[in-house]
């Protein structure tokens, strides 16, 4: 099965809703359910030949949320530790046996996507519903998730065969 965003927006409002239901929520519950969100979005992802992601930083990406969900003075730099928890995820994951993710996602598509969603709320002066906010948040991530190339191999190795962006 291919990437399904659909399954990202429900994984978010599941964690936005959870969290808003339960204000004694810990910044380590956040993050996990954050983890766990993603998580089961880009476990349905394939490389160009069909394999699914065999190996990913799971506890990176628990571990980068955390830190990312601490208090920002500025949008930027909170976009900016997102992006860089989701980059640590693909960071060193294979696809199959022996398929390298080669490009772990584009940094600046996806600061710049949240960016855009939070200041264009804001600048809006308009009351964001957390449905709304799932559909931003994974259309963001999944803009980005589409940016992952991974290196598929199959043996023997073809020569000159490039790396191809996750589906």
């Amino acid at each position: 099965m291919a990437l399904v965003p659909g399954t990202l927006q429900a994984g978010i409002l599941s964690a936005l809703t959870t969290v808003q239901a339960n204000p004694a929520a810990t910044p380590v519950d956040v993050a996990a359910l954050w983890a766990s969100a993603y998580q089961s979005y880009a476990g349905l992802a394939q490389s160009v030949l069909g394999f699914p992601p065999s190996v990913v930083n799971y506890p990176g990406l628990q571990a980068k949320l955390l830190a990312a969900f601490a208090i920002h003075t500025d949008l930027a730099s909170a976009a900016s530790d997102l992006a860089d928890a989701f980059m640590l995820y693909w960071t060193g994951a294979l696809f199959g046996a022996t398929g390298p993710v080669v490009v772990p996602g584009n940094k600046g598509l996806l600061v710049g996507l949240l960016v855009a969603a939070w200041t264009g709320n804001l600048a809006a002066g308009v009351t964001v519903t957390l449905p709304q906010v799932a559909q931003q948040m994974a259309s963001a991530l999944d803009a980005f998730t589409r940016t992952v190339m991974a290196g598929d191999s199959v043996l023997p190795i073809p020569t000159g065969t490039p790396p191809a962006p996750i589906m």
